[in-house]
């Protein structure tokens, strides 16, 4: 096939999905040499992909957008930076590929900004190869912006732990110092040594922690700060009391995620002492030990992010001086009727009420009868639908999800949206 596309003139709309679809249809074996670069990656736009874990940001891409990578033998330079800017790695057997693949290929090492490495629940090879292969893949590349990664002990097996060791990153000192975000997998045991290392990453803006138990208390006084972290993202068991002090004095910080994380008490100052502006609390259980009654008196909250169960128990005191609501449902937790009806009530100053389904779309009827409960106000509703794609061994690009705003009744394609794209590694070069 011969197909022959020009490149959009200035103000030309971008090719409806129909339109892209048609042009892998024509002709399977075609090159990605016949197609403008504007066009191959506006069809990897629209492929779809498997729901990510919130805390790590990682996307599984459906099998269709590596069978046209298959036969799209010639790689415009355009394309290839766009497929290898976010590497996902879910095995030992492709983190072995992806390191071949830049012994090989030695400008790819350039191109990948983020890099997701498999913790040690999906590893089937000796823990000590897979610290030395990890250390060699996250050092041999250029220059990272994102890494989500386990933590590595020093002395006998990599992923067992007692007192006497310590973690220790498996970033080479000095490397990827513009790091933005950085996620790190603990296995739940105490540790102690790992702070000051993570006080290192001066560039970072977000930070991820899962399965940490933090010994020492941080005192910021003792060594240099993050003076630019926003996020601070804990995940799964444990929330690190020892270092609130340290976040109190982080300037920038205003975001907070918990995920499975059990608030303890009495109460951390950094939630209720008004310097958080974003507050994201997923699943009931994290609330067990605690009451929220101190959120009423959060007036600083811009946005607050949570699972419909947290809305049924605590509506009552969501602060009334919220801007945004976000509600993260799925088919087996979603959000009923009277929980809204009492919190429209309350006539709070709320602006936008963000519903994101998961992995399901809710029927029509639901969605009208929640856009009546605000229909009398300023409120504007948006429903947010994530569809999970086929399940594949495959990384690759994703597309936006699906909006509707209750302004106009439209469904709108939310193809402005930032996306994460990530490559295969299994075969890749």
């Amino acid at each position: 096939m011969s197909t022959q596309t020009s490149k959009p003139e200035a103000g030309q709309s971008r090719l409806q999905q129909p339109d892209l679809v048609s042009y892998y249809k024509q002709d399977k074996l075609c090159s990605a040499s016949q197609l403008a670069p504007e066009v191959l990656l506006e069809i990897f736009h629209h492929f779809p992909r498997q729901l990510s874990v919130p805390w790590d940001g990682i996307d599984y891409p459906a099998f269709s957008a590596w069978s046209l990578a298959t036969v799209c033998r010639t790689w415009h330079n355009v394309a290839m930076a766009y497929l290898y800017r976010s590497v996902c790695i879910t095995t030992a057997k492709s983190a072995q590929l992806f390191y071949q693949t830049l012994v090989k290929q030695r400008f790819i090492r350039s191109l990948v900004k983020a890099l997701s490495l498999p913790d040690h629940g999906n590893l089937l090879i000796p823990s000590s190869i897979v610290a030395k292969l990890f250390i060699r893949i996250i050092n041999m590349i250029d220059s990272l912006d994102r890494l989500y990664s386990p933590v590595g002990y020093l002395q006998g097996d990599f992923w067992r732990i007692d007192k006497t060791r310590l973690p220790v990153l498996l970033i080479a000192l000095g490397r990827h110092s513009r790091l933005e975000h950085l996620s790190l997998v603990g296995n739940s045991y105490t540790v102690s040594g790992l702070t000051n290392q993570l006080m290192t990453f001066r560039n970072l803006r977000t930070l991820g922690i899962s399965r940490f138990r933090f010994m020492e208390h941080v005192d910021p006084r003792s060594g240099p700060l993050l003076p630019l972290l926003e996020k601070i993202i804990i995940t799964e068991d444990f929330f690190p009391v020892n270092l609130v002090d340290w976040m109190l004095t982080l300037p920038r910080l205003q975001t907070l995620e918990l995920f499975s994380t059990p608030i303890p008490t009495p109460i951390p100052k950094i939630l209720s002492c008004g310097k958080l502006r974003h507050l994201s609390i997923w699943w009931s259980y994290t609330l067990i030990d605690c009451e929220l009654q101190w959120f009423a008196n959060c007036s600083k909250f811009h946005t607050l992010e949570v699972t419909p169960d947290i809305l049924s128990d605590y509506v009552a005191v969501f602060p009334l001086s919220l801007k945004v609501l976000r509600i993260c449902c799925d088919r087996f937790n979603i959000t009923h009727l009277g929980p809204l009806q009492r919190y429209a009530a309350r006539k709070p100053s709320i602006k936008d009420i963000l519903f994101r389904f998961l992995n399901w779309t809710p029927r029509k009827d639901y969605r009208k009868q929640i856009l009546q409960i605000f229909n009398d106000s300023d409120v504007k509703v948006s429903f947010e639908m994530v569809p999970c794609a086929e399940s594949s061994e495959f990384s690759g690009p994703g597309p936006k999800s699906e909006l509707m705003s209750s302004q106009d009744g439209r469904q709108v394609d939310q193809r402005s949206l930032p996306g994460r794209h990530f490559v295969r590694v299994a075969g890749a070069g």
